[in-house]
């Protein structure tokens, strides 16, 4: 029995003073606080590569062409080739293809509208 007595007195003696640790961590805070970091990133060396590069002339900017496509009106599809239902994947990996039949559609390049997909490639032609 004077065993698990003992035993417990070590474990109730263990116990840690927080104190001292708590008092550095303030006098850490503080020295911090303190220190002017401007200062200190000034006086590090930055290791910057001194060359401005090959290309002397600046670019020119990519003219961009938007190409609007408007659907007025939605065909019902209709699957070009009998295949099977439900795989959209014919055997060779290839998509199948559809119809849409009474499918409507216009393109809109800038302002100009076209109906026509030979006068949207002869316009895209001269552009």
């Amino acid at each position: 029995m004077a065993k698990r007595s003992h035993l417990k007195d070590v474990q109730e003696d263990a116990n840690m003073d927080m104190t001292p640790m708590i008092d550095v961590v303030f006098l850490l805070i503080i020295f911090f606080l303190c220190i002017e970091f401007k200062t200190l990133e000034a006086k590090l060396p930055a290791y910057l590569p001194k060359d401005r590069g090959s290309q002397k002339t600046p670019e020119e900017p990519v003219e961009q062409l938007s190409i609007k496509i408007v659907n007025t009106k939605w065909g019902t599809e209709i699957v070009r080739k009998p295949l099977e239902r439900g795989n959209p994947y014919k055997a060779d990996g290839t998509k199948k293809a559809f119809m849409l039949e009474g499918h409507v559609c216009h393109w809109e390049v800038g302002p100009k509208r076209y109906d026509d997909m030979e006068e949207l490639r002869s316009a895209l032609k001269k552009i």
